[in-house]
């Protein structure tokens, strides 16, 4: 689309274009359906009084203008966030072909949709060491290195042989490990900051020659274990416990390690106990009250929380939470600042994993209660 006039003909609110939305402000608001969805513009602006005021800066810095163009790529109710994120990666790598290395990608601060959004495309980082070791601390490679190299052997990883006439820098043994993955990590490390790879591609290669084994796909053992698997994924639905209380990974932290910084303590301070809309509704617990999850094991204080992707009968909370299950230190009443021990609905001297030996700390069987 054209740009507009400089000075508005039909918005009494503004004494000069400041932006380029300004000419699709009625389609925003509902006033005014146009034959197309989707518009781009170069809109001339100037910003010289009101809110969006940049007078007083013109002349200190080098991104203030009082008249500039400003480039506008606008949807009225065709797409929105995710496409708009890829339409602008696009037009930025591809027609305008800058660097992606020179690119840095920030979202605002309560913005976790777009932030979702780039999470979601591959991604990859190099970090280096924060903080070297000191004095005769060594990594455990070192340690076997060093070994070996006494002892006169040659040594090797996956990828080839490790160099042993000298001591190999970390960087070289990472390198051996990740020989031939789609991204060298070489080129991972020269992006400081990483970089978003979004057209990376999967392709199957020719079957090995010289590999003679096969992949037994339904040995013996399976049918009886994927039986106890499907028996585990169904929720009770009657009796004392309705449904299955299943683990959960929370983005903004890791287990409970987050919320001691205050950007992450913004987002949450508690793992809240994630059900079906339709579950809470027949519960009459509304989302954000308090509620208890009790099991034959025991009981916790969780704050409900409605989730449209958890499914009808489960139950999802995140491990690592809560304080001491001691009464007298009454860490329950303050379930919304240090969250819950779900450790305390389990045993852990029954239903060990087969393999792993660890405690069942899924498809448990829970029941809720609305707390006053």
């Amino acid at each position: 689309m054209a740009s507009s006039s400089l000075v508005p003909h039909n918005d009494p609110t503004l004494l000069f274009t400041n932006a380029g939305m300004n000419q699709f402000k009625d389609c925003f608001l509902g006033q005014e359906k146009r034959a197309y969805v989707r518009a781009v513009t170069s809109q001339k602006c100037v910003r010289a009084g009101g809110k969006h005021n940049d007078l007083e800066n013109v002349g200190r810095t080098a991104r203030h203008h009082t008249f500039f163009e400003m480039l506008g790529n606008f949807s009225f109710g065709d797409y929105f966030k995710k496409e708009a994120i890829a339409y602008a990666w696009e037009f930025l790598t591809v027609e305008l072909g800058i660097d992606k290395s020179r690119l840095y990608v920030s979202v605002y601060t309560d913005d976790d949709e777009a932030a979702d959004i780039w999470h979601d495309q591959a991604y990859g980082q190099y970090t280096p060491t924060v903080v070297e070791a000191e004095g005769d601390k060594i990594e455990e490679w070192e340690f076997f290195w060093g070994m070996g190299r006494r002892m006169g052997l040659a040594m090797s990883l996956g990828n080839g042989p490790i160099a042993m006439d000298r001591k190999p820098t970390k960087f070289e043994l990472l390198e051996n490990i990740t020989a031939g993955s789609r991204v060298p990590l070489a080129q991972m490390r020269a992006n400081a900051g990483g970089t978003v790879y979004p057209d990376l591609d999967v392709i199957i290669e020719a079957a090995d020659p010289a590999t003679q084994g096969y992949l037994e796909l339904f040995p013996a053992g399976l049918p009886e274990e994927l039986a106890a698997a499907y028996r585990d994924t169904q929720a009770p639905g009657t009796g004392r416990y309705s449904h299955l209380l299943v683990s959960r990974r929370m983005k903004n932290t890791y287990n409970s390690t987050g919320p001691e910084l205050s950007l992450l303590k913004s987002k949450g301070t508690t793992n809240p106990a994630f059900m079906h809309p339709r579950d809470l509704a027949a519960l009459g617990i509304a989302d954000g009250e308090i509620c208890e999850v009790y099991s034959a094991h025991g009981r916790i204080p969780a704050v409900a929380a409605a989730s449209a992707d958890i499914k009808p009968g489960v139950i999802s909370m995140s491990h690592c939470w809560g304080g001491s299950p001691d009464p007298a230190l009454e860490a329950d009443a303050r379930v919304r600042e240090l969250g819950s021990n779900t450790n305390r609905l389990i045993d852990n001297r029954q239903q060990a994993e087969k393999y792993s030996g660890m405690p069942r700390q899924s498809t448990i069987p829970v029941g809720i209660r609305k707390l006053s």
